[in-house]
């Protein structure tokens, strides 16, 4: 049990990585995939809260009000704010969808399903991180591949603190 966690938040983490490869073996899909990006790191955003949700509260009648909900709140937090705030906001969500994991342990297929969700969330997070590191116009990274990669353990590395911390102390 105590190594489950670890083991699986790790996994998960590497969701931002695997964007992050993808940006490097194909920096030309980088402009035309930002838009599909940010959708899927959206949708993937609302279901994780509204799986919490469900195990918070239990009403699967009330779960689709409030993904429609949240589904609104968070495109409209993505698309309304420049380039520099929501690369914070990200990296806020992406350290409560640690709290949401550490929480949703409680019960395995819950968890199971936030697990691969947050993966999701990750995937295009690490590509539109790489993004923001890259001129789109002569697809060459503006600084090292290497800075890239530490920035972003430095960035994303709350999830795996506050997420295993939360899980093996206060939960």
């Amino acid at each position: 049990m105590l190594l489950s966690f670890l083991l699986v938040s790790l996994v998960v983490f590497l969701g931002i990585y695997a964007g992050i490869a993808l940006a490097f073996i194909a920096p030309e899909e980088l402009a035309p995939g930002r838009k599909y990006f940010g959708l899927m790191r959206t949708v993937a955003q609302t279901l994780v809260f509204t799986f919490l949700f469900h195990l918070l509260v239990g009403s699967a009648a009330a779960a689709p009000f409030v993904a429609v909900i949240v589904f609104c709140v968070l495109f409209w937090l993505f698309h309304s704010f420049d380039d520099a705030v929501q690369h914070w906001l990200s990296a806020i969500l992406y350290a409560l969808d640690a709290v949401a994991l550490a929480i949703a342990f409680q019960d395995i297929f819950i968890f199971s399903v936030c697990a691969v969700l947050v993966f999701f969330y990750g995937f295009p997070e690490g590509s539109i991180y790489a993004a923001r590191h890259y001129n789109l116009k002569t697809l060459k990274p503006k600084t090292s591949k290497g800075r890239i990669i530490l920035y972003a353990a430095a960035r994303y590395g709350l999830f795996l603190l506050l997420g295993n911390v939360l899980h093996y102390f206060v939960l």
